[in-house]
């Protein structure tokens, strides 16, 4: 059952966690929005403070990339796209066997948002089930990955929560309709979001 996150919750699973080894996990649901999400308690000072995950070059770096391929890619025909996304795995397969591999997880690291839908959505037919299911999970850890970085940038779980449902509207209104459909995102991630914004904002003022 989905739990609506609120500091006290989190401050008990917190607590907990000091009883044991395990890293205490939680799942966030706003309508068709659901995904769990470890918390890794090195991140968040004792005092509730959290901290900001640092980022390298590289990561900067392949954050250029992933903007630059969505841009030029959501101009793109999704059809044509997911003949592209065909040819690029075909290469990854042709190099893994030269390397003296059968086979391998498909690399969809640097790939854009809808070329990754375009493979887990299949519309043409044109992937094997490992290469579907190897873009459902890479969809579902960018996002749990944009969830970690945004919610604990903030000085609080509130807030971070809140600077995370605003990061949902942008990139919703934003996203490519394939990449929605891909995610499982429809009005009611982007209403539920919203009302959670709306809420925090009260409660501060």
């Amino acid at each position: 059952m989905p739990i609506y996150l609120r500091k006290r919750d989190v401050d008990r699973l917190y607590a907990e966690s000091e009883q044991c080894s395990c890293q205490p996990v939680i799942q966030i649901s706003w309508g068709d929005l659901s995904f769990r999400s470890s918390i890794n308690r090195r991140r968040v000072a004792l005092a509730g403070t959290a901290l900001a995950p640092a980022k390298n070059d590289l990561s900067l770096s392949l954050d250029a990339l992933a903007v630059s391929a969505d841009s030029r890619d959501n101009a793109k025909d999704f059809s044509a796209l997911a003949q592209e996304l065909r040819s690029t795995l075909d290469e990854q397969q042709a190099m893994a066997y030269a390397n003296g591999k059968t086979s391998g997880t498909p690399s969809l690291a640097t790939v854009s948002g809808r070329g990754v839908a375009a493979v887990a959505l299949n519309a043409s037919s044109l992937f094997s089930p490992a290469e579907v299911k190897a873009a459902g999970n890479e969809l579902r850890e960018r996002e749990n990955t944009r969830f970690s970085q945004t919610a604990f940038s903030a000085l609080n779980w509130t807030a971070g929560v809140s600077a995370y449902s605003r990061d949902v509207i942008t990139r919703y209104d934003n996203m490519s309709s394939e990449e929605r459909v891909a995610k499982g995102w429809t009005e009611q991630t982007r209403s539920k979001a919203a009302s959670f914004v709306e809420q925090a904002t009260q409660s501060e003022a």
